[in-house]
């Protein structure tokens, strides 16, 4: 677990060093993935890694969520 992520856990519980994740919930609630801010957009602060599913396949999240949108008209 980062630094930041430590420290907010335990004052707020499942976060990505930032935010937590209950104040991150917007509209109707799917679920967290995996990733902090900079993997969203492409960085990675870590090295590649199987076992936590490192780096983030951002591309492939954000896919899927046009997917879905355009699939829902």
């Amino acid at each position: 677990m980062r630094p930041g992520a430590r420290l907010v856990s335990s004052e707020e519980g499942d976060n990505d060093g930032l935010t937590a994740g209950s104040s991150a919930r917007w509209g109707t609630f799917r679920g967290s993935i995996r990733a902090d801010h900079f993997e969203l957009v492409g960085w990675s602060l870590g090295f590649p890694d199987k076992t936590t599913a490192r780096p983030f396949p951002h591309l492939d999240f954000y896919r899927q969520i046009l997917n879905e949108a355009s699939n829902s008209q």
